[in-house]
């Protein structure tokens, strides 16, 4: 087990450091740049941890920080050209027909009205003025503001960058995926000190004790420290207490394993009542016996695992099996067939018993 460390030096978000239990591959994750967002379903930054969606605005600002309002510049929303007319820049970039990319805002030159110059208000339209009338602002800055969605709790977050270039945009990135990423509760038996974990709402956190578990006396499982140097016991079954996964590699992968599964066309039949199942397969022609493997999934709070239960050896002459006494849900069934020197001939997929049949996991 790895402690996985992404890059440093990034804008947006501080390096990502998660316990990845399933090894140390990360190709599934991506320090991107935030206005190339598109096409990424999970965001992750340590202060505000995972986010379904990234949104950007920018906001032009004086020296002293304040939003400036009354501003004008030499562009056309129709044409997308410079024009010899000015035309009000709204405060907020996405809205209707003033819709400007960001690449084209910082490329603008801005000018305030002179106080001659006419005013037409119109409420569908920009207001438009004159070259002559408007006189050009020096070291205007951008405030850009990137906000963080939350699946679900649609709770949300805003940080706030101020860049004088467009170049200084490009280095706005976060860390991304394309695949949907949940949340998910450490196993106990991975606990160890030095790994870092996030909790929910208060940012990345590392463990700096591993108390003994079972005890008689306390349900903490651990203890840990956080950026502020602040510390936290947590107790077994705290929902809050989570690592992101890295690599979404799992046990059930290995139920995809097959070898001519299409000549076994295993099938499984089940009495819920009794808590019996019926395995059936067709005859192999080269099998010299059957071995059905069967497996339980265990899926509840710090403990996720496949059990291997039992094998049970059948004649090549017989071509089903019965299993009782089982709590069908969470049961897994792969049935193999072997020649006489040993070798498998065919192999099917894990056949999850709830479904009855073979299925990609």
């Amino acid at each position: 087990m790895k402690i996985v460390s992404m890059p440093k030096n990034v804008i947006c978000s501080s390096p990502l450091k998660e316990i990845d239990t399933h090894g140390d591959s990360m190709n599934n994750w991506k320090n991107i740049k935030v206005i190339n967002c598109e096409g990424y379903s999970t965001f992750f930054s340590e202060e505000f941890g995972l986010a379904t969606d990234v949104d950007l605005q920018c906001f032009l600002i004086d020296k002293d920080g304040r939003r400036l309002c009354d501003v004008y510049a030499n562009y056309n929303p129709n044409t997308r050209k410079i024009s010899e007319d000015l035309y009000r820049v709204r405060d907020w970039v996405r809205e209707r027909e003033y819709l400007i990319s960001f690449e084209t805002l910082l490329d603008l030159k801005f000018y305030r009205c002179k106080p001659e110059a006419p005013r037409n208000f119109y409420h569908e339209t920009p207001d438009i003025i004159k070259l002559d009338f408007g006189e050009e602002i020096s070291d205007v800055r951008y405030e850009v503001v990137q906000t963080l969605y939350a699946d679900k709790r649609y709770k949300s977050e805003e940080k706030r960058f101020i860049i004088s270039k467009k170049e200084e945009l490009q280095n706005i990135t976060i860390w991304a995926t394309k695949y949907r990423v949940a949340y998910e509760m450490p196993v106990l038996m991975d606990l160890q000190e030095g790994q870092k974990y996030y909790y929910v709402d208060q940012g990345v956190c590392e463990v700096i004790k591993v108390y003994k578990y079972p005890d008689k006396q306390s349900k903490n499982i651990c203890r840990v420290v956080f950026a502020d140097c602040k510390e936290k016991d947590i107790a077994v079954g705290d929902k809050n207490f989570v690592y992101i996964p890295l690599n979404f590699e799992s046990e059930l992968l290995q139920f995809n394993k097959n070898l001519n599964e299409l000549v076994l066309q295993p099938v499984i039949q089940k009495n819920q009542a009794n808590n019996l199942i019926n395995v059936m397969w067709q005859p192999v022609e080269e099998a010299a016996r059957y071995v059905v493997k069967l497996y339980r999934y265990v899926n509840t709070e710090n403990g996720r695992k496949v059990y291997f239960l039992k094998d049970y050896e059948i004649d090549r002459n017989e071509h089903f099996l019965s299993i009782n006494d089982l709590i069908i849900n969470g049961h897994i069934v792969v049935v193999v067939a072997e020649n006489r020197a040993g070798y498998v001939v065919a192999q099917s997929r894990g056949i999850d018993v709830e479904i009855g049949e073979p299925k990609w996991f």
